[in-house]
């Protein structure tokens, strides 16, 4: 088995895996219709830039709810402490704590769900037995 990654690592990998996407999407949504109609869109239609910036948001919340249960399956099955990643990922604000409504927005099947829930598990077994 390979040595486990630092928290810091693991964060690190959040932010390629999780922030990158998100600002990425964002982006891709307003530069669209930059390309498409021209920076004079924006400057004389404030319902077009309104519009746009809407999109951006949503795409960027997809992106979100899509990626961050996606990395935490990535870095909890490669850090030894959930909990420091835990704590260390809000402060980093790459995460919300449990319970905090945005989580209820991520997108996490139910077979993704019971995987990170069985590391989870697997973790505060390893931290009750030793």
């Amino acid at each position: 088995m390979t040595e486990p990654l630092t928290p810091e690592r693991a964060i690190y990998g959040g932010y390629l895996r999780v922030r990158l996407p998100v600002r990425l999407s964002m982006m891709a949504v307003l530069w669209l219709p930059v390309l498409t109609y021209g920076m004079g869109a924006f400057r004389t239609h404030i319902a077009f830039s309104l519009a746009a910036v809407a999109a951006a948001a949503l795409a960027g919340a997809v992106a979100r709810a899509i990626a961050v249960p996606l990395w935490r399956r990535w870095a909890y099955a490669r850090v030894a402490d959930i909990a420091e990643l835990k704590r260390q990922a809000i402060t980093g604000r790459l995460i919300f704590p449990d319970g905090h409504w945005i989580t209820r927005l991520e997108w996490t099947p139910p077979t993704l769900a019971a995987e990170l829930a069985r590391l989870e598990a697997a973790e505060a077994g390893r931290m009750i037995g030793g």
